[in-house]
């Protein structure tokens, strides 16, 4: 409920949230809470990432051993977070914004956090961008308060996308 009133999405004609997961359920699932939604004002998709606040966050902030990808490196705890979101929402976006049928068909994506949040949005970005299914979409993140997170070579791939 909260989501939906900061959000402006109180009415079905402002936005619609198609899907939330707040709390990890399994010890293992290391994932700040997060939602994704449409807002009809701005024809945009978004994802909401939250920053720290429980236990299993922080063991995602202290996890920041640099881990090689691509050509550079990033928080192990951030990218592994971030694989696991990307793994638990393909079928949401893909049916969602790459399906021809969908009304939200080709919309735009923004990904935006705080914090934690920010991070996982920045990982998020770039792998995104890197896949070979939506890097057809445009997808661009906000950050508030990101921690530094990736190399200056993974930086410099979503740095015109990301604010």
């Amino acid at each position: 409920a909260a989501v939906i009133h900061h959000t402006g999405w109180d009415s079905l004609d402002k936005g619609r949230l198609l899907h939330w997961s707040w709390c990890p359920t399994k010890k293992d699932k290391l994932t700040p809470g997060y939602y994704i939604g449409v807002d009809y004002s701005a024809k945009t998709g978004v994802i909401g990432i939250r920053g720290t606040i429980s236990q299993s966050d922080i063991f995602i902030d202290v996890n920041g051993t640099p881990v090689a990808h691509q050509n550079g490196y990033s928080h192990n705890g951030i990218l592994q977070c971030s694989r696991t979101m990307l793994w638990e929402i393909t079928d949401i976006l893909e049916s969602t914004f790459l399906h021809p049928t969908s009304k939200y068909f080709d919309w735009p994506l923004v990904i935006t956090g705080h914090s934690l949040g920010a991070g996982v949005a920045a990982c998020l970005l770039l792998l995104l961008k890197q896949h070979p299914v939506f890097s057809k979409l445009t997808i661009t993140a906000i950050g508030y308060g990101t921690p530094p997170c990736l190399s200056q070579s993974l930086c410099d791939q979503i740095s015109s996308d990301m604010t």
